[in-house]
Formats: structure tokens, sequence, C-alpha cells
């Protein structure tokens, strides 16, 4: 038998769904269509076709004949007849054999397989007890289940490779256990080249050998018959057919229901009324809808759902009554963007992105060959990938792989997406950063090097604590870069600018005054500065008193003024945004919140501060009352009494829209006078929501209240401000709000940026929601002429499109709420 080249294999991968999907079109049974679809299938990997039709002509011409032959012989079978093909099967006495030592081969393999690998497979392929039950049995998330199961699959696929060469020597040595033997062999078996039991295509078994994972089940057919099966004929009458996707698809384990019932209200897929389902899709990292694929959504009250979509990729379940989270629930398959709700879905319909995913794993290495422990792998997602998905997505956040590479310099990723031009990106204190394509397939033994680098703009060296021991994790930063301190405690820093005259390079880390040492930009600086971290720092403590000497619990207490370190990531986030920090946020190793409250009480403790003074910020959210304190680090009985202030007896008022319909259940916020800029100066009180007529009431708040904010889903990201004005009636505020409607931009590649205005012509604020991060822009980025969906007030008037950094174009424009308002001037 001829070898199948690596390119036709990728052809013929690339067809699976798309035969598959021709088949259960074809004819009524799905067991039949899978059959005959895995047929058609091994015709070709047997007798590829040459230089003629199409591969998918070719592929549609022998399904047409398989399903004419299959009519004929339905209706004749009969035991007799079975009991006759299954003489004329047997094999002779050495292929039994070698059919023997293919058997122990495999069994062999599992036994080297190391913990939990072995136990995992035994479990599963053995014992027949499905990941759920696995997860359940050995007290482990079922995530890590599948994980383990993938990992283990590949390293016996890895294994047999090295014992038996080809590895289309020992698939097709191992076909007849798939189909006829019962039990472990084929188990086993099919599991080698499958990620779920579901039944898919024979012939896929040997693409996947070659080329990546699929999934098997089903009885394979003798080779002779295939041959006989492979010639194609003249396609039939058109017929529709449905659209192919990118990749392979590995549909789900059919998992027994849970015992105990759903809670009342659980979202399952049943014949409700339409009024009570929730709609969505399921797109491939080209936008493409994905037929057949399992998602799940886990609600917060406990009820899980789940459904497969449709050939359109649509799916429905019935609406759940809680927030949660959608994902996918078939092994082989990741999201790329993973949509979650905070409270139960509204009606718009919501999109999972999903790409099929990999595991990779393997070492990262200095260029002497020394493994690099501590070495950060991601898998970023480019921000402008949302540009290519004509959907709202708000909610729906990037998931990236990460890891963190071990003393041995050993990794490893599971459900690593395939497709979109994505790429692996290495970085490691002290090296280059390493950006790679990601392979399509399964890679288990990766080496990845990194490089020092080199050049004038390079600062070097080590951070040690008081005691001279390496301080691995620590902050290092100079002027606008930063890093952090790898496992030794050694750093590198490629500066954007060359230092000025009393820059410092410092070094945090929480438990540790910070280190500091000022670099002369006349001297050489070499590759072994020395950074020591200092003694623990200081804190504030004692307790919050009113003006009748009666504690305060629940009030907020901050330090202003402290000392900017420089810009960090955001861990996780969905694109690199890098957010100013300050020393003392470092210290505390939570630079993003930036109070406490007090407790019991009013006992309140402010840790990570440095041998200073500072300005003690107490704020009263009840009743928005403030006061500053001067302190000095280090007093730990402080005793500080909030001052009386003028209270307003009341503040109310009611909540429309444009249209003068009420707003029930948004939140309206009181606001101070922000102290300075950011979210650390703004002085908001508790929030009250509205009643089923949009109304809201406050009582005894401090007269120096000077806004009112309305938030809410419907609303812009920053909600709507009124900022109350001498001649308000504040016992009868009349609010109306303007909601904000979806918009998506599609223009010319000369065009760069996008912003909307208002009738008066202002800006108005862009949001961008992309699940654990939301971001406020007065401009949106384009990327080859297309935005990703934002949300804008529904007062947007106007469309600007900039380049260059100047006005190009003005648009007027018109939007309707409730739909993605596809903008193309």
């Amino acid at each position: 038998m001829s070898e199948v080249p690596r390119s036709d294999c990728a052809a013929l991968l690339a067809e699976v769904d798309w035969v598959r999907a021709l088949a259960r079109h074809l004819t009524a049974d799905p067991h039949v269509a899978d059959d005959l679809a895995q047929e058609a299938l091994a015709a070709a990997l047997v007798r590829p076709p040459g230089d003629g039709p199409s591969l998918r002509a070719w592929l549609g011409g022998v399904l047409r004949n398989l399903v004419r032959q299959e009519g004929r012989r339905r209706g004749h079978r009969d035991a007799r007849e079975r009991l006759a093909a299954r003489a004329e099967s047997q094999a002779s006495s050495s292929e039994l054999l070698e059919r023997l030592d293919s058997h122990r081969a495999l069994v062999e393999a599992v036994t080297r397989l190391s913990e939990p690998y072995r136990a995992t497979i035994l479990l599963r392929y053995f014992e027949g007890v499905p990941p759920a039950a696995i997860a359940r049995r050995t007290g482990t998330p079922r995530r890590t289940v599948h994980t383990r199961l993938q990992r283990a699959l590949a390293l016996l696929r890895a294994d047999l490779d090295r014992a038996h060469g080809d590895r289309r020597t020992w698939l097709l040595a191992l076909l007849p256990y798939a189909g006829g033997a019962e039990g472990w062999s084929r188990a086993a078996t099919g599991a080698l080249v499958m990620e779920s039991k579901v039944k898919l295509a024979l012939a896929a078994l040997a693409v996947v050998g070659l080329c990546t994972t699929l999934v098997l089940r089903g009885a394979a057919p003798d080779a002779e018959a295939a041959r006989a099966r492979a010639t194609p004929v003249p396609p039939g009458p058109a017929r529709p057919e449905p659209a192919s996707v990118l990749a392979a698809r590995e549909e789900p384990e059919r998992e027994p229901p849970a015992r105990t019932p759903a809670p009342a209200g659980a979202a399952v897929p049943t014949t409700e009324p339409a009024a009570d389902l929730w709609r969505g899709r399921v797109l491939d990292v080209d936008q493409r809808a994905v037929p057949g694929l399992r998602v799940r959504y886990s609600a917060r009250d406990g009820a899980v759902a789940e459904a497969e979509s449709d050939g359109a990729g649509a799916f429905t379940l019935a609406r759940p009554r809680s927030g949660g989270a959608l994902d996918v629930a078939a092994p082989g398959w990741t999201c790329l963007f993973r949509p979650a709700f905070t409270e139960a879905p509204g009606e718009r319909e919501v999109v999972l992105v999903v790409a099929r995913g990999v595991t990779l794993a393997g070492r990262v290495l200095d260029a002497s060959g020394r493994a690099l422990d501590g070495a950060h792998l991601a898998v970023p997602l480019p921000f402008s990938l949302r540009a290519r998905f004509d959907a709202i997505l708000d909610g729906a956040a990037m998931v990236e792989p990460r890891a963190v590479s071990g003393p041995d310099g050993r990794f490893e990723l599971a459900a690593v997406p395939v497709g979109g031009d994505l790429e692996l990106v290495t970085t490691h204190a002290g090296f280059r950063e390493d950006r790679r394509a990601l392979p399509e397939y399964d890679e288990l033994d990766l080496e990845i090097v990194l490089q020092r680098p080199e050049g004038p703009g390079r600062v070097a060296g080590r951070v040690v604590d008081a005691s001279g021991a390496p301080a691995p994790g620590a902050w290092v930063g100079l002027g606008a870069s930063t890093t952090r301190s790898g496992a030794d405690g050694e750093f590198a820093l490629e500066l954007a600018a060359l230092p000025t005259g009393g820059q410092a390079l410092r070094a945090v880390l929480p438990g540790h005054l910070p280190a500091e040492l000022v670099l002369d930009p006349d001297e050489p600086w070499g590759d072994e500065l020395l950074l020591v971290l200092g003694p623990a720092p200081l804190a504030l403590a004692g307790r919050v008193l009113d003006a009748q000497g009666e504690p305060l619990p629940g009030v907020e207490l901050w330090t202003a003024g402290e000392l900017h370190f420089g810009s960090i990531p955001i861990e996780g986030g969905a694109m690199t945004v890098r957010v100013g920090a300050s020393v003392e946020g470092l210290l505390r190793d939570d630079p993003w919140t930036h109070r406490v409250r007090a407790g019991a009480g009013g006992r309140f403790r402010l840790e990570g501060l440095l041998r200073r003074d500072y300005a003690l910020h107490v704020f009263d959210r009840e009743h928005l009352v403030l006061a500053t304190f001067p302190v000095a680090a280090g007093e730990e009985q402080l005793e500080l009494v909030l001052p009386e202030e003028e209270l307003e007896p009341r503040l109310a008022g009611r909540v429309t829209d444009l249209g003068g319909e009420p707003l029930a259940g948004v939140e309206v916020v009181l606001e101070r006078p922000p102290l300075g800029g950011g979210p650390a100066g703004r002085l908001e009180g508790r929030a009250a929501r509205t009643d089923a007529g949009g109304r809201f009431a406050f009582e005894h708040v401090s007269r120096a209240v000077h806004a009112v904010r309305v938030q809410g889903p419907e609303l812009a990201l920053e909600g709507f401000q009124h900022v109350l004005a001498a001649g308000d009636e504040r016992t009868s505020l009349a609010l109306a709000v303007p909601l904000r409607v979806h918009v998506r931009i599609e223009a010319g590649t000369v065009y760069e940026r996008a912003l909307l205005l208002d009738a008066r012509g202002a800006r108005l604020a862009l949001g961008l929601d992309h699940g654990q991060h939301s971001f406020v822009l007065e401009t949106v980025e384009l990327d080859q002429g297309r935005s990703e969906s934002f949300s804008v007030s529904e007062r947007a008037t106007t469309l600007v499109l900039l380049g260059g950094g100047v006005e190009l174009l003005r648009v007027p424009v018109a939007l309707t709420r409730g739909t993605l308002n596809t903008l193309r001037p």
C-alpha cells in the first residue's frame, strides 16, 4: 500500500466534517450515515484520487455511490448473512499472530505510562468509566481528567512511533481491534486515535496517525472492500450541501445524566415555548459555522444545560435563571472567546467562538542548554481578532492558555487553539522574548531556546534579599521599562530610552522595602548590577470613629501620593495592556485595589508603606462623608474621628429612557467631586436600584454630593452622569437616560481609527466589553478598515474616520437599539 502524502492528509482532514454532514443529508439514519462517511474516507486513504475532479467532488461521488449500494442491501440482511460474512473474513493464523503482537505492544505501551496517566487510561478505556465519573472518583476537576487523557494518548502514540517507526504501520496493524474485539482491545485501540468514543470516520484513523488526533468507533471494512467501493461515480443531481468547517471536528462523549435533578428552571433542551428559549451560534476563528458541536452553560445556581449546534452552527437552550458561563463541551476543542454573564442572559443571541485544541509540551533552555525555571509561556490572542466577527461579543473573555516552566525547564499547555495566525510567546527575566507559529498538531517535545539581549540599552543583574538570597518574582523598573526577576533573582531590561540623571532602578517585592540604585548615564553599567531589598515595609493601623465617638465599620481608607513605579501588564488580559502602578501597590501585592475597609469596631490596617508621611483619606460611602488626615507610616495606634457634615435629608427621583419609559432595576449612585483622576480618586456612595416605576431615593447624604450616576447592562460602560445644578429639585429628579447601541465599522483600509459624535459635536465614549476587562475609549482602532463590535450612546449622530492622525471623513449615522449596527461609509 502506498504512503499517503502529508499534504493529502491535510486536505482529507479538512473535508471530514463536510463528508459526514453530506452523509447525514443523504440518509436519514445518522448511524448509517457515519458508517458510510467513514467508508468514503477509507476509500480516499486506500486509493487517493488522482488529478481528475476536486477532492470534494470525488468524495461526493463515492459517498453517493455508497448510499445507493446501501439502499440495495437494506432489507436483505439477516443473521445467516452476517454469519457468512464473518466466516468469509476470517483471518489466517499468521494474521492472528500479527494482531496478537500488535495487541501486546499496545498493552506494554500502556504499562510504561507514568502516573497519573496510566491510571486515567485504565479507568477510562479498561473499566469504561466516563471522565465525569473519573473526576468524582479521584477528586480531580473534569478538565484535568480530559487533559490527562489527551496527554496520555499523545504519549502512547509517541511510544508506539518510537517502537515501530512509521505510525501508519502500527495503526493499520491495530485496526482490526477497533471493530471486532470486545473489551480492552477495542476500547484501548480506538482510544489511541480518539479523544471520545463517538463514531466518526475509520479512514480518519489513519489520517490522524499521520496528521493529528480524531475520533473512531465502529467496524473496520476490509481493504479489498474499500478498494471496490473507491471507484468514483458522477455526482447525482445538485442538492444543497452543508458548508465545511476549517478543522476536523471531535464530538463529545455522551455521559450519563446527573443523578440529582436540575434545579427548577435549569436550562435543558426541551420543547418549551419559544419565549423561554435562549439562542446562540458556534463559529470558528474564520467566522464559519461549526455544526454538531456540544456546548454547555454552567449557571451560578448550579444548573447545567447542554445543547448541540445544528448544520448552521445554531443551538437553543432553555433560558437560564442566573448568571454563568458558556463553554465548549467537546474534548479536542477549546474556546477563543468564552461568554460569561453576571446575571441571567438577556434576549440577545450569544456567540461562542471555538477552535480545535492541541497539546504542547517541551522544555525552555538558554543558549548553553541550561534549563530555565520560571519561563512564562502563553498564546495571546491579538486584539484585532475580534474585528473579524460580525457579531456582538460583549462579556466574552479571550481565552489565552498560559503555563510556567518548572525547574527542569519543562512545560505543558493543554487546549491550545489552532488557527487564526496565533503564536506561542515565551518570556523569561533576562532573556529576549521568543515568538513562534503554533504547531497544528500535538507537539510534546518542543525545545525553546531563549537568547540574552545585547546592546547599550540593556540593564541586567540580580535581586537579592537582605541576607543575599535570590529574590524571584520581584518587579524591576527603570523609566518606562519594567520586568520581573527570575528564579535566581536575575533580571534584564531593554530600555525604551537611556536614563537621565537622577532616575532610579528599583526592585519591589512584597514583604521587603524596595531596592534602589541610581545609574549614571555616562558610566558603563555592566551585567552584574545587584539590587538588595530592605527590611519589611511599614503599616498604618487604628480605628475610625464618628463625631460622637462611635466606631464606623465599613468606611474606606487609602493613602494619597503613593510613589509611582511604572507601567505593568494586566495578567491574563484580552490584550497587552500596561497600567500604571505605585510602589506601595506592588508591596501590598494588589496594585489594582487602592482602598481597605474598616472592620468590626472601625478597626483598619494599611500595609506595604514606605518610610514617609502620607495623606490618609477616610470615606463613609453610606453618607458620602469625607475626611483627610496627615499621618506618618509606622503609626499603628491611630484614632481617626470623622467630622460631621451637613446632610441632605432626602435625594430622590425617577429614571426613564429617552422615550419616557421607566427603567427598572438599574443602579443609581451618588458622587462627590473626585480627588484627582482615575478610579483611585472617584468618590461614589452605595448603589440603590430603581423600582418597577424607575424610582429611587437616598436619605441623609452629604450636601457635597455633586452628581448622580446611572449604571446598568443596557447603558454605556461608564454609565450616565447627571451633574446636579442649583435649580434642580433634589427630591424629584427626572433623569432621561440614553441607552447604548452596538456598532461595528467596515471602512476602507486607509482609515485607522474612528470616533462618534452627538448632535452637539461632543465626542462620545466608546465601550469595549472583553469579559474580565472593559475599556472606555474616545476612539476605536480599525484593523484593515474594520472594528470589533463596541457600544456607544444612542445619541450618536456622526461617524468620524481618522487616518494618519487627521480627520479624513465625516458621515451622518442613524443607529438602532437591539441589533448590531454595521456602518459602511
